[in-house]
């Protein structure tokens, strides 16, 4: 199964402690959700609240989870392979999906 990542604005203090978290969608773009129309709800799915099973109809909810997306909190990678090889900071989708493989990636190994 693959696993689907949404994005969310996620605000830290300056020491990296959780302040506060929502749904990205900005200027720069927005990450959105809803139920599948083909694949069944997943057993995990199943322990979301009455509201949302009755919302999800035995459907799978997509996004299966979120991470930071928000262009104003980016994360800054090096690239090499670039025309200029530098630091460079990244946004959206593009940088959620990637840390959630790679933290995912750590957790089993």
């Amino acid at each position: 199964m693959v696993t689907a990542v949404g994005g969310t604005s996620l605000s830290a203090d300056t020491d990296g402690n959780y302040q506060s978290e929502t749904v990205w969608n900005d200027v720069h773009g927005a990450s959105g959700g809803g139920v599948s129309q083909y694949f069944g709800e997943p057993l995990y799915q199943y322990l979301l609240p009455a509201s949302v099973q009755k919302e999800l109809n035995h459907h799978r909810g997509i996004p299966d989870v979120a991470y930071n997306a928000d262009e104003g909190t980016p994360i800054l990678l090096y690239m090499s392979f670039a025309g200029t090889p530098g630091y460079y900071t990244i946004g959206g989708t593009s940088e959620g999906a990637p840390q959630w493989a790679a933290s995912s990636l750590t957790a089993i190994s």
